[in-house]
Order: structure tokens, then C-alpha cells, then sequence
């Protein structure tokens, strides 16, 4: 492999990134990663957070680069990790998110049936019989095969660098400031005890801020009632992308994206990557574009609500589908839109949004003063318990076409 300079990437959030290895150079340059600077992080947040333009490139690097430093204080504390171990562990960091499609969660499992998880395997997995097995040991610590069972918790847990840097970075670009974390404390503090990710005590109170700050960035930024708004645009757009489809109405859109409607149902992820690959945010806002003035007044609609940002209203409401509520807002659509047929009633979605900020199950565990390991549930003055906060709400059409 030809000898690269060591490269340096500036970042906003943590200042000057840079990784020792030139595989990890290798799998940054690979198409696979680059096509992440395509797809945005938060989805269609930037939509009500002016800021929040930033990609799952950008937090690619953020993950790896926190990986990076917690792998280093653990070696400096005595911990045995190789270096063979601490590249494998920067390269999962690197490959956790390469499965996501775009605009990221807005359109998961919308596209193709397949959890992004479960299509992040698929291509490191094709990218590793590329690169003649130099991935073998990220992808065990991905699949967490590997023996040493922290260093898949370090990538996913309840307490991992994907959401330490999510949790900072998109407060940073959204403004958001209950979203900050004290990500350094919290590094200096990460240890291992039987083989398992540990954090020390003294670090209670900023484990508990990270909770919190977890819970209002998701109420504030990922589940606010315009982005959940215009993420339900979308799912209403692509839905009816399929239904033109599946009745032979002909929809402007490249072959990838047609492949992927007309063939996923039956099909296996790897039978899908080479059309999954060619996917991004630009796909799907060129296909609105080009649909703007479709025969099929409902994708039309659509189409222009969502490049002129026309967000459809959005209220909580105490059910899942309150009748009375639901006939009014039909009425409202109605005056609105003008009666064209039934199928105006696709416009009117209702449904319930869910936050758990805390699971018992796999609890986070704290490293006493005196050397126990005692779960974050008995070690906190604040009490943490399994509890989902969920929310119904309906979505409707409000702007005149």
C-alpha cells in the first residue's frame, strides 16, 4: 500500500482531526464513505434549524475521532488494546453509519425494508472482500464477535462515542443548547472492568447531564412537530411514488430509485446495495423537482409543498386518532385543496412518536471509588427509570395549492 502523508480534517466541533493508520485514509476516500457528505445528518431539520446542515460525513469522522481518544486514555490507564485493536475499533466507528439513506432516519425502512444497521454490515462487508479481509476485525466489533466486549460497547451501548458526537454536533449546527454534553470529562473517565465498558464515578453527574441533554434534543431538534411534519411529507411522497408505480403512472425518477421501489419487497440487501449506493438527499429533492407538475394531483402537491417548504400542520393530540379531530381536519383540507376525490384522505396522517431516554436492560455501569461496579439506576441521586415518552399527533394539509 503506498505511503500517505498524514492527512488533517478541521472540524468545528472537535477541532483538528487526524488518524495514524492509512487504512483508515483508505476507507474515508472510499465512494461508499464520500457519499455520506451527501446526506445530511439531522434529516430534514435544516428545514426549521437553519444551521443544521451538516452530514453523516461529518459525524463519520466525529465518531472515529472520539473512538481515537477514548482508545488512548484507556492505553494510557494500562488497558491492553493493541494497535491492530484500536484501528479496528476506528474503522467500526467509521463504518457504523454507512448504511444510511437519505435524508437519514426520515425515509429508514421506507425505501427498501432494511434497517440501516442491517445495510451498514452488508457494505462493509463488500468493501472488505475489496480490500482482501483488512476490515475482518472491524466488522467482528461491529457484529460485537469480538472477545474483548468493550470495544463494541465503545461503539454501541447506551454511553458510546455515536452518540456523544450526534449529541454534540447537532447541537452545535441546530443551536440547541440543552444538548451539549461534557464529552471530554466523560473520555477521561471511560475504563473496563471484565471486559466491559465502564464509566468512574466521578463522572455521575456528567452521565446524567448526557441523559438529559439526550432527552431534550430529541423533544427539541429530532422530533419537533415541523420536522416530524415534514418527515411525514416525505413518507407520504415516497408512498405515493409507489402507489403511481404499482398502477403503471409513469414518475420522473432515475433507474436506481425505480429498481429499488419496484423490486425491494423480494429482495436481499446485497441484491440491493448497487442501487441502495447510488441513493442521497440529491436523488430525492431532484426527483421533486422534476415530479412538480405530475398528472397525480396528491404527488404534485407534494412535490411543491415540499420545495416551496409549505409545512403541513402538525398537533399533538391525546389519541392516536381522535374522530372529531380527524373530520375536521379532512374539512379543512377540503376548503383548502377542493374535493378531488377520496384520495385526498392520504394527506391526513396521525400516529405516535416514542422517547426512551433510559433502558435497564444493558444499564450503564459505574466504577466506585472502591473498585465495585454498581448500575447507573443505584449509582445516581437522580432516578432513572425505563420509561417512554409518547406523544399522538395528527398531520394535514393547511397551505392552498
Amino acid at each position: 500500500m503506498k505511503k500517505n502523508r498524514v492527512r488533517y480534517y478541521t472540524d468545528p466541533v472537535h477541532g483538528i482531526i487526524s488518524f495514524p493508520w492509512e487504512l483508515l485514509q483508505l476507507v474515508i476516500d472510499h465512494p461508499y464513505l464520500q457519499r455520506l457528505r451527501r446526506i445530511t445528518q439531522c434529516g430534514l431539520s435544516h428545514f426549521v434549524f437553519p444551521g443544521a446542515n451538516h452530514t453523516r460525513f461529518h459525524h463519520t469522522l466525529g465518531v472515529a475521532h472520539i473512538a481515537w481518544r477514548v482508545i488512548q486514555v484507556m492505553q494510557e490507564k494500562g488497558f491492553s488494546i493493541s494497535k491492530d485493536e484500536a484501528e479496528a475499533t476506528c474503522l467500526a466507528a467509521l463504518l457504523h453509519d454507512i448504511g444510511h439513506g437519505p435524508y437519514s432516519h426520515a425515509l429508514e425502512q421506507k425505501i427498501i425494508p432494511f434497517h440501516h444497521e442491517e445495510i451498514s454490515l452488508a457494505i462493509a462487508q463488500r468493501m472488505n472482500q475489496e480490500l482482501s479481509g483488512a476490515l475482518d476485525m472491524a466488522i467482528s466489533i461491529l457484529k460485537k464477535e469480538h472477545p474483548k466486549k468493550f470495544l463494541s460497547q465503545l461503539i454501541a451501548s447506551q454511553l458510546d462515542v455515536d452518540r456523544l458526537d450526534y449529541l454534540t454536533r447537532d447541537s452545535f449546527y441546530t443551536g440547541i443548547e440543552e444538548g451539549r454534553v461534557g464529552i471530554d470529562r466523560l473520555i477521561r473517565t471511560f475504563s473496563v472492568h471484565e471486559n466491559k465498558l465502564v464509566t468512574e464515578e466521578k463522572a455521575i453527574q456528567t452521565v446524567e447531564k448526557f441523559l438529559v441533554a439526550r432527552h431534550h434534543m430529541y423533544w427539541q431538534v429530532y422530533i419537533h412537530k415541523a420536522v416530524l411534519s415534514i418527515q411525514q411529507m416525505l413518507i407520504m411522497l415516497v408512498e405515493r411514488i409507489k402507489t403511481n408505480c404499482r398502477n403503471q403512472n409513469d414518475v420522473i425518477m432515475p433507474s436506481s430509485l425505480r429498481s429499488l421501489i419496484t423490486n425491494a419487497e423480494n429482495s436481499s440487501v446485497q441484491n440491493l446495495l448497487d442501487s441502495y449506493l447510488a441513493l442521497d438527499d440529491v436523488t430525492i429533492m431532484q426527483v421533486i423537482k422534476d415530479n412538480l407538475g405530475h398528472p397525480d394531483y396528491i404527488l404534485s402537491y407534494l412535490c411543491n409543498c415540499l420545495l416551496d417548504r409549505k409545512i403541513f400542520g402538525l398537533e399533538w393530540i391525546s389519541i392516536e386518532k381522535n374522530d372529531y379531530t380527524f373530520a375536521q381536519k379532512l374539512r379543512n383540507i377540503n376548503l383548502s385543496l377542493g374535493d378531488q376525490n377520496d384520495e385526498i384522505l392520504f394527506l391526513i396522517r396521525t400516529g405516535t412518536e416514542k422517547s426512551t431516554s433510559y433502558v435497564l436492560d444493558n444499564e450503564i455501569e459505574i466504577l466506585t471509588n472502591h473498585g465495585d461496579i454498581i448500575p447507573l439506576s443505584e449509582a445516581s441521586h437522580v432516578f432513572f427509570k425505563e420509561e417512554s415518552l409518547s406523544k399522538s399527533f395528527i398531520c394535514y394539509p393547511r397551505h392552498k395549492r
